[in-house]
């Protein structure tokens, strides 16, 4: 990731993942597909790993403790991975918002897999 990462973030700053994937500059889109496309895939298999592990685990207790798996990440990463994880849960329905918004400090996307559907989740305005 590095130091493509941290050349891109220095030229584009906190914006949407789409100022990423479709700006003027070629060198960068390309950058951008490589960076936060191999960050999404790294991404996704931890969380594959994590979840499979877990299965595994509730399986042999016999205890159920939701479907809720939370991921945290740097504002520009982390809709890459939720853009990854809502098309392999084909959650169609709100990619177009994670790719369009710029998410904020303390921000986050909730991928709800039964309305195969992804919202904002924001801070509270003070």
């Amino acid at each position: 990731m590095q130091p493509e990462g941290s050349r891109l973030f220095a030229k584009i700053g906190y914006a949407p993942i789409r100022s990423y994937l479709e700006n003027e500059n070629l060198d960068d889109v390309e950058a951008a597909r490589i960076v936060l496309g191999n960050y999404a895939r790294s991404s996704l298999d931890i969380m594959v790993g994590a979840t499979t592990k877990e299965r595994r685990h509730n399986a042999s207790t016999d205890t159920d403790i939701g479907r809720t798996l939370l991921f945290f990440a740097h504002a520009v990463y982390l809709p890459s991975a939720a853009l990854c994880l809502a098309a392999a849960l084909d959650c169609y329905n709100g990619m177009d918002l994670i790719l369009e918004t710029n998410t904020k400090e303390a921000e986050g996307y909730c991928i709800d897999i039964d309305k195969e559907n992804v919202s904002l989740l924001c801070r509270p305005k003070t």
